[in-house]
């Protein structure tokens, strides 16, 4: 199957994939990371009109196949990585992830997985050589265990 990795949402090229149609893809993190609609609304889109993040796509017959979304503010980071089930095992989230580390400007931006995410993520961060620096209980939610690689979570002033 092949599928195309658009130019970001946001680049000075036209949106290749609308920005309501990534939230409508993504909306379902908000029951994961309580205030998701809130940071994407507030903190993404803004950031990608000022330039500060950049959300990268994938599609497939005129579906989202894969988001993934970068900044590289303060912090060099790839904050959220997502691939719909019936497109997942096929280097979508990989070849997402090639050009959101190529704009972030570092081979080892700071990257997060959730414990209970982990199995699905270790070839992701084996492939990109991320190396793992620590284990963080409640920075995104009471209870919730993150995996951190290639830097350290700083608590955030507005997200």
């Amino acid at each position: 199957m092949a599928s195309s990795v658009e130019r970001a949402a946001g680049s000075t090229d036209a949106f290749a994939v609308p920005l309501l149609s990534i939230w409508c893809e993504l909306r379902h993190l908000e029951a994961v990371y309580p205030g998701f609609k809130h940071w994407y609304w507030g903190k993404v889109v803004p950031g990608v009109a000022l330039g500060s993040r950049r959300i990268f796509t994938s599609t497939y017959n005129g579906r989202i196949s894969g988001i993934v979304i970068a900044k590289r503010e303060s912090e060099k980071k790839i904050c959220t990585v997502w691939v719909p089930s019936e497109f997942r095992g096929r280097a979508i989230a990989r070849e997402l992830m090639e050009s959101a580390i190529t704009w972030v400007g570092t081979p080892r931006p700071l990257f997060t997985v959730p414990d209970g995410r982990m199995c699905e993520f270790y070839k992701l961060v084996d492939f990109f050589d991320f190396e793992h620096r620590e284990t963080v209980t409640d920075f995104y939610g009471s209870g919730r265990i993150e995996h951190v690689f290639n830097g350290a979570l700083t608590p955030p002033v507005h997200a």
